[in-house]
């Protein structure tokens, strides 16, 4: 499938996901491995500060997959959690290929670090 590079990078030097509907799938890929909800600004820090995908690409990614029924959002307190539904996962297993291993792998590591 093509996509299109319509995502601002981290920076230039840094580079990252380019496709807006990338980063959408990663999230999904994401929460499917982790099996868990996760914090929102944990999610958006992490791929961030690990130069995958921009910050505010990554909350417009998250915003979308909520609108599409992808994502659960939960407010606790002052704190956001999303999670994974079953679309989200239909889409994790179907277009999981289209984002690379190692961007996948990249990101794993900096969410699993942020998390602790």
């Amino acid at each position: 499938m093509d996509y299109q590079l319509d995502a601002y990078p981290v920076d230039d030097d840094r580079g990252g996901i380019r496709s807006r509907e990338k980063i959408k799938i990663l999230v999904c890929v994401l929460l499917r491995d982790l099996g868990a909800s996760v914090d929102r600004a944990v999610m958006q820090s992490a791929l961030y500060e690990s130069g995958v995908a921009n910050y505010f690409e990554v909350s417009q990614a998250i915003d979308g997959l909520a609108r599409k029924s992808a994502l659960d959002v939960t407010e606790v307190g002052d704190r956001t959690f999303i999670a994974l539904t079953d679309t989200g996962l239909r889409v994790a297993e179907v277009l999981e290929g289209d984002v690379s291993r190692y961007i996948r792998a990249k990101a794993a590591d900096a969410l699993r670090k942020a998390l602790g």
